[in-house]
């Protein structure tokens, strides 16, 4: 009688063992089932704020009533340099910003619809004053597509270059800028990538004096 119960007993125990074993493991992993991983949200560019390299409607850029920050961000040696702004196509007449670069970098802050067929001078200083030496910053050779790099080469081979640009409605615009000086002399500026445009081309000789029509 006894002997035809001990298989039974036996296996209590070890279903005993079993899951108290089971029990502690349990508890040590924190038991239950893992919560699923959430990946990192891909984060998102600000709607007000980028490079702008996609051409707004022109009707869009004239009639914003906010202002536009110009961020422009210089790479080479230009510190102390001066960067004007200056706006010709509005009918409110000439209107022109001024901004030093420091650090590489400067802005300008101008009501937005003044964006649109803005045109942007980058003139040198020794010692901390103006000299003689002036460039038309180059927006893209002509031909060449908004958002494409812009290296040096590409610059020197172009016959001519467009100036004016088409404008943002964004409220700060990062440019993104080479620049090529010496001894606070600047001999090339360009904008990489290059910008969408307007207006007229000019000649890849005369951007250190000429001044686009950018109607």
């Amino acid at each position: 009688m006894h002997e035809s119960r001990t298989p039974f007993i036996i296996g209590a125990v070890v279903f005993a063992v079993i899951f108290a074993i089971g029990a502690i493991l349990l508890a040590q992993t924190g038991g239950g089932t893992a919560a699923p991983v959430t990946p990192s949200p891909t984060p998102t560019p600000s709607a007000t704020e980028g490079t702008p390299t996609e051409a707004p409607k022109k009707e869009d850029v004239e009639t914003d009533e906010g202002t536009t920050v110009v961020e422009l961000r210089f790479t080479g040696d230009c510190e102390g340099c001066l960067v004007t702004a200056r706006q010709t196509a509005s009918p409110d007449g000439e209107q022109e910003w001024t901004a030093t670069i420091t650090d590489s970098v400067t802005q300008v802050e101008l009501p937005t619809p003044n964006t649109y067929g803005l045109y942007f001078e980058v003139r040198g200083t020794t010692g901390g004053v103006e000299n003689d030496s002036r460039q038309l910053l180059a927006l893209a050779p002509k031909g060449t597509d908004p958002g494409s790099a812009v290296s040096s080469e590409e610059l020197g081979k172009a016959d001519e270059v467009k100036a004016c640009w088409a404008g943002t409605t964004l409220d700060t615009a990062v440019v993104q800028l080479q620049v090529t000086a010496t001894d606070g002399e600047v001999s090339a500026a360009w904008a990489d990538p290059a910008l969408p445009t307007v207006g007229k081309p000019v000649a890849a000789n005369r951007t250190a004096t000429a001044s686009p029509n950018c109607s």
